[in-house]
């Protein structure tokens, strides 16, 4: 099958449409964390006793708008996400909703019925997934199969969403702020998934797919950026879930140093000028720890920097002006102005937008650096055109046949 004919426009913008709202639900995830809200539907699955699906409106003030709100955003993008892996398989996605989830959600309805007729609006909601699916199924999906790695991502992401919201739930139930830093960073890599989906079922990547690299220098570097990044994301998840604010006060500077001094001294000295009892957030007193982790966090934030930096300097000297050069110039831009919105949550004591603008602009640029990775180390797909790029004698690029590259290639190397 030709690359052309392989590329479908619909399920691609369904992707893309995925990945926007994994991102938006990160920032609400954000937002439940920075106002400390998290807590305010204590009990899981329910809400306050009520099926998820169906509390009244009357609930719906303070925080537990937001984190209600925050479930059942969870709740459509797993549902997105089951959408994209039956789509994934063409028309014979249609097996799985009449022969499995219309069977099994029948049959959970009727069970629910039965065991538990006092939960009625869980049998109603079974039942409606029942008949939903197996109405569906008539007339989707079509067309054919995508890809067999896009289908194997796409199941791989049905297990990633569900185990994510279960690690929301014991979050919940376990009291564990140690699972809702878990639980975040789960998310971002969910968000990575999805858009690697998207990339892979572009027009462009069944066209291309390649960055025309003669050397794969810059996307093994971009990879090592895209793992730090991870890496800090992880740190700043750390530093959010441990419900402790800012351990510092000031920034670039903390009392005259670029990093703040881990001993009781500074620790009793932050929490002295601090007013917790004022602070609608309930942030715990700052201990050594905290202080640790943003000290591990401004310097993995520097390494950050230098390794995308230097990725952009490997792939000026590999390829010279190419497109993927300016991306990775605004990557580093991109990782300044993280930078930047840091500080700016320092500066704004931790303000709940700024908060979460930096945790959904994290997100971002991990995604960035993680697909520019996967282009910088790909190879041309075999089902796409049988072309490659190499610079012709006047110093321009030029589109060339997938062998007559090779043959370059080799003789290179001779």
């Amino acid at each position: 099958m030709s690359g052309q004919a392989r590329y479908h426009r619909p399920y691609h913008l369904f992707a893309v449409f995925t990945a926007a709202a994994t991102l938006a639900l990160i920032g609400m995830g954000g937002i439940v964390t920075s106002k400390g809200v998290g807590m305010s539907v204590p009990d899981w699955p329910d809400s306050y006793d009520h099926n998820m699906f169906m509390l009244p409106v009357s609930y719906w003030v303070g925080g537990i708008f937001w984190e209600h709100f925050h479930r059942l955003a969870a709740s459509a993008v797993g549902l997105l996400t089951v959408g994209l892996a039956v789509w994934s398989f063409g028309r014979n996605g249609k097996k799985f909703l009449v022969f499995w989830l219309t069977p099994l959600a029948t049959l959970g309805g009727g069970v629910c019925l039965v065991a538990f007729p006092e939960r009625l609006a869980d049998t109603v909601l079974l039942g409606g997934l029942g008949i939903g699916s197996f109405v569906l199924s008539r007339f989707w999906p079509r067309g054919e199969p995508a890809p067999r790695l896009v289908r194997i991502l796409a199941v791989v992401a049905v297990v990633a969403v569900i185990g994510q919201g279960v690690l929301g739930g014991l979050r919940v139930r376990l009291l564990q702020d140690e699972l809702g830093a878990v639980h975040a960073a789960v998310a971002h890599l969910f968000l990575v998934l999805i858009c690697v989906i998207a990339l892979l079922t572009s027009r462009w990547w069944q066209e291309r797919g390649s960055a025309g690299f003669r050397t794969r220098l810059p996307g093994w570097t971009l990879l090592l950026a895209a793992l730090l990044i991870f890496g800090q994301l992880l740190l700043g998840a750390a530093m959010r879930h441990r419900h402790a604010g800012l351990p510092v006060d000031s920034f670039p500077l903390v009392d005259g140093k670029l990093l703040p001094a881990a001993d009781e001294t500074y620790v009793s000295g932050i929490n002295q000028r601090r007013n917790l009892a004022a602070d609608y957030r309930e942030f715990e007193p700052v201990t050594r720890g905290h202080v640790q982790l943003y000290r591990y966090h401004l310097i993995l934030g520097s390494a950050v920097f230098l390794t995308v930096l230097a990725s952009l300097i490997a792939a000026w000297l590999t390829v010279g002006n190419h497109w993927l050069v300016l991306q990775q110039g605004a990557l580093v831009l991109a990782i300044v102005g993280q930078g930047l919105l840091g500080a700016w949550t320092v500066w704004s004591d931790k303000a709940d937008a700024v908060a979460t603008l930096h945790v959904v602009f994290g997100a971002i640029v991990l995604v960035w650096a993680s697909l520019l990775a996967i282009i910088g180390l790909g190879r041309f797909p075999a089902a796409g055109r049988d072309i490659a790029e190499k610079l012709n004698s006047s110093g321009k690029w030029e589109m060339v046949s997938g062998q007559e590259a090779i043959r370059e290639m080799v003789r290179d190397t001779r």
